[in-house]
């Protein structure tokens, strides 16, 4: 499948807690903390976006999700990343302009108005 990656399961030995929240989101009777090896791997469909863990989503989505469930949690990081990017627009947009104006004696500020 085209755009479909591989990740690696998180080492059991380097982050046990995360091991585990993959198994338990695996769903999968059989598969236990020792059956993680160098081998194991997810596919990149399982994560929110499709493309792998995220720092938004480290985690896979529930195996048994339903398309509703994942999209839904698809449309909170899509909106979440959307009020980043607004509340750093307006944060570069507040220091741009108190930088220029600390700069500014008050006769040099004026307000022409045209009638």
């Amino acid at each position: 499948m085209k755009g479909v990656t591989f990740v690696p399961f998180p080492k059991p030995h380097i982050n046990r807690a995360k091991s585990e929240r993959w198994i338990k989101a695996c769903k999968r009777e059989h598969f236990r903390i020792d059956s993680i090896t160098k081998h194991t791997y997810i596919c990149s469909l399982r994560f929110i976006g499709g493309n792998g863990s995220t720092d938004e989503y480290p985690d896979p989505v529930d195996a048994t999700a339903s398309p509703a469930q994942v999209s839904n949690l698809y449309r909170k990081l899509v909106l979440g990343l959307s009020r980043l990017i607004f509340s750093l627009t307006i944060t570069i947009i507040k220091c741009f302009y108190q930088s220029r104006l600390s700069h500014a004696k008050p006769m040099d500020l004026t307000c022409d108005v045209y009638e």
